[in-house]
């Protein structure tokens, strides 16, 4: 019993040291290629930002001016592990169908971002993208949400502690 008991735990030492390993998709992409049927390609946005020497790739959605609505909301979007933004884009077409604007964003090393992801950058990529946010003249401030999905509930944690100026936040499947 007691070996079984140490084999357990030495296990759960070495996958706890460290994130780096967890933080990695090796599936790196040349476009984004995303459905419109629900977000039609005119309401969708690419854009990218310098993450230190990197640059993070990622789209954004907003609601047509018709349906709009004062003060109008923002979700950023921080992704799980193991895929890039487009296998998550089922997620921003339902919150875009709730009525929000969504911003989702590849860490480095993921999609078309340049890098390799670790701990440290995985919070780096979301302050620069959350900054980028925030300076859109589009955007209220005041009605900025985080979310957070399985990994990306980090950065959506930090997000929402560090940096704050959320609204709110949401933390789905969070390890």
């Amino acid at each position: 019993m007691t070996r079984y008991v140490l084999m357990a735990l030495c296990a759960l030492l070495c996958t706890a040291c460290s994130l780096d390993d967890f933080v990695t998709n090796e599936r790196g992409l040349n476009e984004y290629s995303v459905s419109t049927l629900i977000t039609p390609d005119s309401l969708i946005e690419e854009f990218s930002v310098l993450s230190g020497s990197e640059t993070i790739y990622g789209l954004r959605v907003r609601q047509p001016a018709l349906r709009r609505v004062n003060p109008h909301p923002t979700i950023v979007y921080h992704h799980g592990n193991k895929h890039h933004l487009v296998e998550y884009w089922d997620r921003v077409e339902l919150l875009f169908r709730a009525g929000f604007d969504v911003v989702i964003y590849d860490y480095r090393g993921f999609g078309r971002s340049t890098g390799a992801s670790t701990e440290a950058s995985l919070l780096a990529d979301a302050e620069s993208v959350v900054r980028w946010v925030r300076e859109r003249p589009d955007v209220d401030t005041a009605f900025i949400y985080a979310y957070g999905y399985s990994l990306g509930g980090v950065p959506a944690l930090h997000h929402a502690v560090d940096l704050g100026g959320v609204r709110g936040i949401v933390l789905e499947s969070v390890f």
